[in-house]
């Protein structure tokens, strides 16, 4: 498995993951994300300096974590792959790039009820910082 920068031909299998009914269901904004969306979001994102897309490859997508807004981090993994540590390595190559950008901390809205997010965010090291939904990691 590996950690590495989203390219162009990921576009589609990213949409089928940012598709997925569990990540539709535990994302702030539910509704299915159509291609078109989906193109301009991840042309943005490739090409925008504040923004980072890396994808876990395991012979093929199985995740995915982003970083925006210089804070702002979330990832998801596809069903199959849950469990296997795929979202904390996506965390630490996040961290990874926004220690490089030297950014104080990283920030995450976790839906209360989505368990395995927050044990991966958990494991990886960031504190509850209020009862909504915001995990808080300080890089040093």
């Amino acid at each position: 498995m590996v950690i590495r920068p989203a390219g162009a031909h990921d576009e589609f299998a990213l949409l089928a993951l940012r598709n997925e009914p569990t990540v539709r269901f535990w994302s702030s904004a539910p509704a299915e994300i159509t291609e078109a969306r989906h193109r301009e979001w991840f042309g943005e994102a490739l090409s925008h300096p504040d923004r980072v897309v890396l994808v876990a490859d395991d012979g093929g997508l199985v995740g995915y974590g982003r970083l925006e807004r210089h804070t702002y981090v979330s990832f998801a993994v596809q069903r199959g792959a849950r469990g296997y540590g795929y979202g904390k390595e996506l965390l630490t190559g996040l961290e990874a790039e926004a220690r490089w950008r030297r950014l104080p901390a990283l920030y995450a809205h976790v839906h209360p009820g989505n368990g395995p997010s927050l044990g991966a965010f958990g494991a990886s090291g960031y504190e509850m910082r209020d009862v909504v939904q915001v995990v808080r990691k300080v890089l040093r």
